[in-house]
């Protein structure tokens, strides 16, 4: 069994069991990964509390120094980053799935006049 190697919030957590299942469906999950599979959960978690806040703020913030970039945009950015990065060294980007399960995509010729 695989389980997360520090706490997490509640949109993490259930990131963490996704990731887990499909992991899973690949053949490859294993403890060996809890770490960087936490930290993908763990960024997708961000990204969704990110986005919950851009929802009910929006992009611009008010302060009293004048309008800004509301700070959920810095956030879902950064998480966004480091959970491609975890994700891909996890196998689960579509290059890597495909090198994983040895799918390959069927090639169409447009000019082929069958």
């Amino acid at each position: 069994e695989v389980t997360p190697t520090f706490p997490m919030t509640e949109e993490g957590a259930e990131a963490f069991g996704r990731l887990c299942k499909e992991l899973d469906l690949l053949g490859v999950l294993s403890p060996t990964y809890a770490d960087f599979i936490t930290i993908a959960a763990d960024a997708i978690g961000d990204i969704q509390i990110a986005i919950d806040g851009l929802k009910s703020g929006g992009y611009i913030s008010v302060t009293e120094r004048g309008v800004a970039k509301n700070p959920f945009v810095t956030i879902k950015n950064s998480a966004t980053t480091t959970a491609h990065k975890y994700l891909c060294a996890l196998g689960l980007s579509p290059t890597s799935i495909g090198k994983l399960t040895g799918v390959k995509k069927e090639e169409v010729n447009e000019f082929d006049e069958d």
